[in-house]
């Protein structure tokens, strides 16, 4: 048997955010596992996402990035972080880079100033988000990108943080709010989106997220042009259509929490088993691991995030390739790519 190709590791559930579509901040957890209990993670990883809570509470990450980087081989690995603290990250990722040189970054922007201050729960982030992204610029850092999450109350500034990522030189990457009880925080996962876009707004939100997908597709990069694909999907899912594609955690993919437990996904409470208390090839090929892969196959949920959309279209990229030979064509004819 194979083992998983990505992973979400959460390595705390401590947050200085305050954001009105998450509750991690309102957590107050303990028993956190320490970095080199990360050696238990499987060496087939070779994308890995250290994410939170807000990553950079930690003052072990660097060591905690170093113990995943030999564990799993040098896997790509991809920080996401709010932002807010532009000094800790600056010298926690310049201590990254003297043994990680492609070491990943993602900053969240959820608007321009005054809409990504309200969303995130604080006045004056917008600009420590800025000054995070110079610092990692300045530092070196190759692969570096802003996450945009898509709600009601920011759809009007979808384009509008695309071309602020374009205007700072780095990559931008988009999500759609999803609610899950071991992860956000925020109520359990639910069979469709918690906070499916209304009527009245579904047309701004195709407008907003055309221009994404076009500017991606007119792109010489590759990368951009399935990251369309993925928008594509996305506006699906946040307008209520099915999943495009058939989900594969469980499989390819695992959601690791701070406290050692392994999940299929950072969506579904369905625990495979704590990796503090067995093996990871144990709790990999057990039985509850062949069950949670079949669930996730048939998942009612259908949610479409890129943890778990990237590795099926990995895996099945016919169909990705179609759409993409097709609305690339479309998006230089000046036709629209999403409806």
């Amino acid at each position: 048997m194979t083992g998983p190709h990505d992973a979400i590791v959460a390595v705390t559930y401590w947050c200085n955010a305050r954001c009105t579509m998450c509750n991690i901040w309102k957590e107050r957890p303990t028993n956190e596992v320490g970095p080199e209990f990360y050696r238990k993670l499987p060496r087939s990883l070779r994308t890995v996402n250290v994410t939170g809570g807000e990553p950079f509470t930690r003052k072990d990450l660097a060591s905690i990035v170093r113990v995943i980087d030999e564990a799993c081989d040098r896997p790509r690995i991809v920080i996401s972080s709010n932002g807010f603290l532009p000094k800790v990250v600056g010298k926690t990722v310049s201590e990254i880079l003297e043994f990680k040189p492609d070491i990943g970054v993602r900053v969240s922007f959820d608007g321009l100033a005054d809409t990504h201050d309200e969303i995130r729960g604080k006045k004056g982030v917008f600009e420590d988000c800025l000054e995070s992204v110079r610092v990692l610029k300045q530092i070196g850092v190759r692969d570096l990108g802003i996450a945009f999450t898509a709600q009601e109350r920011n759809v009007a500034e979808t384009r509008r943080v695309y071309e602020l990522s374009k205007s700072l030189g780095v990559q931008y990457t988009m999500s759609y709010v999803h609610s899950s009880e071991i992860y956000f925080k925020n109520g359990p996962a639910a069979t469709t989106p918690p906070a499916a876009m209304p009527a009245s707004n579904r047309g701004r939100l195709a407008d907003e997220m055309d221009y994404v997908a076009s500017e991606e597709l007119r792109s010489w990069q590759p990368k951009r042009w399935f990251r369309a694909y993925f928008e594509s999907g996305l506006f699906d899912h946040a307008v209520g259509e099915p999943r495009a594609m058939t989900c594969t955690a469980a499989h390819d993919f695992f959601f690791l929490d701070p406290q050692g437990m392994l999940y299929p996904c950072n969506i579904l409470n369905r625990p495979i088993g704590s990796l503090r208390e067995k093996t990871f090839d144990e709790l990999w090929a057990s039985a509850t691991r062949e069950a949670e892969a079949a669930y996730a196959r048939d998942c009612p949920i259908a949610c479409w995030m890129v943890c778990t959309a990237a590795p099926t279209m990995k895996r099945r990229p016919l169909r990705p390739a179609l759409w993409v030979v097709t609305h690339k064509m479309r998006s230089h004819l000046g036709r629209r790519v999403i409806a």
